[in-house]
């Protein structure tokens, strides 16, 4: 279940400027506006770096900016979902715009992600 904190960390990492941030054991991602083959390779390779070193637990994307995306992009969150869940860690999918969640659902990414909804960051 998502904690409290998770929910304070994600909203606190939205006032900077950070595209990858540490805190407590979670890495948070905030997406780009596009994730096409090419930005997904990037946040691939950043964030397994620092999820193997030991670092992290869980995984945070935050998709607030994200308009368009594509299959490379959910390839890209399931890879990192078998990584984190090597170390017993899960992902968490954040402020996904409806069609950024119809997409990951029809992909069926809810049966492995968890998302955090609306009602939880208030």
């Amino acid at each position: 279940m998502l904690s409290f904190a998770i929910v304070q960390l994600l909203l606190n990492y939205k006032k900077g400027k950070k595209k990858m941030q540490i805190e407590d054991k979670y890495l948070v991602i905030r997406m780009p506006e596009e994730i096409d083959h090419h930005q997904a390779v990037l946040i691939r390779k950043q964030a397994d770096e620092k999820i193997v070193k030991g670092e992290i637990q869980d995984v945070i994307f935050d998709f607030s900016a994200t308009r368009v995306m594509d299959s490379s992009g959910i390839g890209m969150i399931m890879g990192r979902q078998r990584v984190v869940s090597n170390f017993g860690g899960h992902i968490y999918i954040a402020n996904a715009s409806s069609r950024i969640h119809d997409i990951l659902c029809a992909a069926g990414l809810q049966k492995i992600v968890s998302f955090i909804t609306a009602q939880e960051m208030n």
